[in-house]
């Protein structure tokens, strides 16, 4: 506004010099006028608002949406229901209907039992067929993170592991598994030293081993035993503290059933979810 109150000046002293009154009027009138009403106008009320209402718009309210509703959902909500495979009887002859039949001890983790796990065998119905070599299979898909070579307190053992990613949603309110742990489910008693690898994959249904009587045991059954805690447990060997333990064996021990990290819980919770299924 001062430039231009300085180029309008000289031509004003001029024009009172040499004119009558009324030729310096129109140049003071007109000229000032466009260029103080309308030049500054456009560019106070048209230039920024655009920048102000239309540009902060999109990257406030729409880009920050899609990876906070869209994004963390499927992980939380979605992945443990979907495609997780049916659940699968241990048992390979018997349907997971007949299997609370078949429970010769059940879950009992407090004192003075403290029995960790489920036994089903045969003998529990009180008939002379026996249980010995029936055929074991994964109850979930997963990985093998540990085996035993008929060491006390399980004998043959197999150790398998299922990510939380593959679980189903009901076992995990169920249970109350924290986010991210896996689940295991161990395999005693075996007839056969396990002939599987560490970090093998296997699928529900898939064959394990044969029902046996090695380890702690006086009857032929299968002891399934199930555990959440976090991922990546592995062991290639375990045993009770018995005189000819290794170190190596009495660690993996100690890591699995003394230490708190891994909460056994009971395994008919897991094989009912599919018979409480409408």
């Amino acid at each position: 506004m001062t430039a231009l109150f300085a180029s309008c000046s000289p031509s004003v002293q001029p024009t009172s010099a040499s004119s009558p009154l009324s030729s310096p009027t129109p140049s003071i009138t007109q000229s000032p006028n466009p260029s103080i009403t309308q030049s500054p106008t456009p560019s106070i009320t048209q230039s920024p608002n655009p920048p102000i209402t239309q540009s902060p718009n999109p990257s406030i309210t729409q880009s920050p949406n899609p990876p906070i509703t869209q994004s963390p959902n499927p992980s939380i909500t979605q992945s443990p229901n979907h495609s997780i495979p049916p659940i699968c009887s241990p048992l390979r002859n018997h349907p997971l209907e007949q299997l609370p039949s078949l429970v010769s001890w059940s879950f009992l983790p407090a004192p003075p039992d403290r029995h960790y796990g489920l036994d089903l065998g045969h003998w529990a119905l009180g008939d002379e067929e026996s249980s010995l070599y029936d055929p074991v299979q994964a109850v979930m898909d997963g990985r093998v993170a540990g085996v035993v070579l008929d060491r006390p307190p399980s004998g043959h053992m197999i150790l398998i592991e299922t990510p939380y990613e593959r679980l189903p949603a009901a076992l995990i309110e169920a249970v109350s598994i924290p986010q991210g742990f896996s689940v295991y489910h161990e395999y005693a008693h075996l007839a056969d030293p396990p002939d599987l690898a560490i970090g093998q994959a296997v699928a529900c249904g898939e064959y394990l081993n044969r029902v046996g009587l090695t380890g702690w045991t006086v009857a032929p059954h299968l002891h399934l035993e199930t555990r959440y805690g976090p991922p990546g447990f592995t062991f290639e060997a375990m045993a009770y503290y018995t005189g000819d333990a290794t170190p190596v064996e009495m660690a993996a021990y100690e890591t699995w059933f003394l230490s708190g990290q891994y909460q056994a819980f009971d395994p008919m919770i897991l094989l009912s979810l599919t018979l409480s299924q409408p």
